[in-house]
């Protein structure tokens, strides 16, 4: 009798263990997630990146269109 109570003990540890530390887990993601967002120096590496996507559509366009127009006597 005494070796089911212990393997009930054991057993409900090794649930909260378990449940515990996927709150953990979701606690430091929200932190990371928190510091990620309030982070200038991310902020602006981010901006960098999303300028530079940018960039790459304007060197692969065609020239604007010029009318010119001459005259010869």
């Amino acid at each position: 009798m005494n070796k089911i109570i212990k393997m009930k003990y054991i057993l409900v540890a090794l649930i909260l263990s378990g449940s515990l530390a996927s709150h953990a887990q979701d606690m430091l993601e929200g932190y990371l997630l928190e510091a990620a967002n309030n982070n200038p120096g991310l902020k602006s590496k981010f901006s960098e990146y999303m300028a530079a996507l940018e960039k790459v559509p304007q060197v692969g366009a065609l020239p604007d269109p010029q009318v010119t127009f001459g005259y010869f006597i």
